[in-house]
């Protein structure tokens, strides 16, 4: 009777946990459409606002990433329906590759907020070079989403996290939070996004890669970065749509 007694809460924690395992997975398609509705929303309110954004801030590029990369997530979700195709799989890796590329183009012109000149595009070559010859040597489909997150969604990620962490260091004190969220669930999603990818023989066994993922937490990767997409489009809207409201004075130093 001690051991049922004993075995009984421990057997319903491995069920519960099975549960939401399922219960996550069987409902996929409405993470990735909030997912991408995040990045939309993130792209509307920085492409409407351009024009009243501070000094520096990149807003226009911020804005295209999030657009196409919130397209990028909701053709995921479509490929949860449809029938695997090699062009499909193909237009879901050029968006994808786009977007990082956009999000690289708004971090590089954030660092000349921390330097006195900012690196010229010759800071694309190392990143592109790499995903070129992980493409060439495993193939373009077999590990074109893999080398896209690690050699470009990964680098982009870190440096518009920067960029983020540098509008704080100028932002006034009631603005200032809003942007530190933003930065650091950039960086998270920066590390969610560019070191956890599709599992792939080129990758060591120790990497963690979304199945190994789903084996420590029990939640795909993508409700992670949902979560992490939120954050950043609450830290940008907040400063962004404070600006020159009567209350709040002027969110951004003159």
């Amino acid at each position: 009777m001690l051991v049922k007694r004993v075995e009984t809460p421990i057997l319903f924690a491995i069920a519960s946990c099975g549960t939401a395992m399922n219960l996550w997975i069987q409902n996929l398609d409405y993470v990735y459409f909030l997912y991408g509705l995040a990045f939309i929303f993130l792209a509307v309110v920085c492409l409407a606002h351009r024009h009243r954004a501070p000094s520096g801030f990149s807003c226009c590029w911020l804005g295209i990433f999030a657009a196409v990369h919130g397209l990028n997530e909701w053709l995921d979700m479509a490929a949860l329906a449809v029938k695997p195709s090699a062009a499909f799989d193909g237009l879901r890796l050029i968006i994808l590759t786009a977007s990082f590329l956009t999000l690289l183009e708004f971090g590089r012109r954030h660092l000349r907020i921390r330097q006195s000149a900012q690196p010229g595009l010759w800071i694309y070559a190392p990143f592109l070079l790499l995903f070129t010859a992980g493409v060439w040597r495993h193939g373009w489909l077999e590990s074109g989403f893999v080398w896209a997150r690690l050699c470009m969604g990964l680098p982009a990620g870190l440096l518009a996290a920067w960029g983020l962490r540098a509008m704080a260091e100028q932002a006034t004190a009631k603005a200032r939070r809003a942007w530190l969220t933003a930065a650091a669930a950039m960086f998270v999603y920066a590390l969610l996004t560019g070191l956890v990818v599709p599992a792939h023989h080129v990758l060591p066994s120790f990497w963690p890669a979304d199945t190994r993922w789903m084996d420590w937490f029990g939640v795909p990767p993508p409700v992670f970065r949902m979560f992490a997409a939120m954050l950043i489009a609450g830290g940008v809207l907040w400063p962004m749509t404070c600006i020159g409201k009567s209350g709040w004075g002027v969110i951004w130093p003159t």
